[in-house]
């Protein structure tokens, strides 16, 4: 698809580029309020700017839907500053929903051709290779080697359960824990596992919405199904595969966090915890505490390994954003890193676990290792035990 069809919208597309009435009301609201959650948002503190808040980002979506702010590459560059974290929703005494609004204010800069450079990068990149992420020898050859084995059953039939890692683990390709990751769950589940990536689709198409790519989240999405269709259950650690599902007809969709939580006594055994549990902090990673709500589940996978789990100390309950969401982190590295920077000046002395891959990889660095869920589980439960 050239770029020049890319920006002749269909019918379809130029409805879904449209404000309903309760959305123009909710950008009134963001429009007109004192700026109550500035404070929460890591776009704005990184960015050290208003324009940058949400409440600058939904003004100016406001006035270029009145058609009092003409589409330009500065527009753009302010309404792509969004983590879409939700995390001023916590704040915010309509609870508006401030991502989705500007996702339809991307989508309609995508329309004109006044998104940022990056943006049409990550479109190039789906188009080539099912991947926001342009995928590297290593992770291609990974690929390759993975969906070499088999994928039959001893009963010989087809295998039911598959392991959909999140585009995070792409960035950070680590194959060692994602073969742990599906012993694991072949282990819990008493059946064989597969991988749920493959050549053409290795990305549920969640960036491609975040970033404003209407087309190509349609075209990532039928590759997505076609792929998946094959299995009955998809065990993800991506929250957007799990609200991702079209309709019944398709494979179960759980996320790996619930999975585990609904094994607690089997993780139990595998741990072999001992008597004395170590105390960990758990900060919650936005989309799987703001979309899913994984707090319960979270702290009974970790008690269950051996932990004795204690809250985040955050302000009102809500855990601050790493910035560690792709689209963000591409258009606003310095903003992503800070962001990453002050939530690490937060962290007590005590040890410190994030509920996910991506903060996780976000938030470590060169000094220090900050684990995810996930790393614990497979340490405490399968490479502990590979050692001794």
């Amino acid at each position: 698809m050239s770029n020049a069809d890319y920006l002749l919208p269909t019918f379809k597309d130029l409805k879904m580029l449209q404000y309903n009435n309760s959305q123009i009301q909710t950008l009134d609201y963001c429009t007109y309020c004192p700026r109550l959650c500035h404070f929460s948002c890591p776009a704005a503190i990184g960015e050290g700017s208003q324009i940058s808040s949400p409440w600058g980002k939904m003004t100016l979506a406001n006035l270029e839907r009145k058609g009092e702010l003409l589409p330009s590459s500065d527009f753009a560059a302010a309404v792509y500053l969004c983590v879409d974290c939700r995390r001023c929703q916590d704040f915010c005494l309509h609870k508006n929903d401030v991502p989705s609004l500007l996702r339809i204010a991307k989508a309609r800069m995508v329309s004109h051709g006044k998104e940022p450079s990056k943006i049409n990068e990550i479109r190039v990149s789906y188009e080539n290779s099912g991947t926001p992420i342009s995928p590297t020898p290593a992770f291609t050859a990974y690929l390759k080697k993975a969906l070499k084995r088999t994928k039959v059953s001893k009963t010989g039939d087809k295998t039911r359960i598959a392991f959909f890692p999140s585009s995070s683990h792409q960035e950070d390709l680590n194959t060692a824990q994602l073969d742990q990751t599906m012993k694991l769950i072949s282990l819990l589940s008493d059946e064989p596992v597969a991988l749920g990536w493959d050549e053409n689709c290795s990305c549920c198409g969640c960036i491609a919405e975040r970033a404003g790519l209407i087309r190509t989240v349609a075209a990532q999405r039928k590759r997505l199904w076609k792929s998946l269709n094959k299995y009955e259950l998809i065990l993800t650690d991506c929250t957007d595969l799990v609200e991702a599902r079209p309709n019944e007809k398709g494979p179960e969709i759980i996320h790996l966090t619930r999975f585990l939580a609904d094994h607690t006594k089997k993780l139990a055994i595998l741990a072999d915890k001992k008597p004395n549990s170590e105390a960990i902090q758990l900060h919650g990673g936005c989309r799987e505490r703001r979309y899913l709500d994984l707090s319960k589940e979270e702290q009974n996978v970790l008690t269950a390994i051996g932990f004795e789990v204690s809250p985040f100390p955050a302000h009102e309950n809500s855990d601050e954003c790493c910035g560690g969401e792709y689209v963000f982190k591409t258009i606003s590295p310095k903003a992503a890193k800070h962001a990453a920077e002050t939530l690490n000046t937060i962290f007590s002395e005590a040890k410190i676990v994030t509920s996910a891959h991506r903060c996780a990889c976000h938030l470590s660095d060169e000094e220090k290792t900050i684990p995810s869920l996930l790393d614990l589980v497979l340490e405490r439960c399968l490479t502990q035990k590979t050692q001794s």
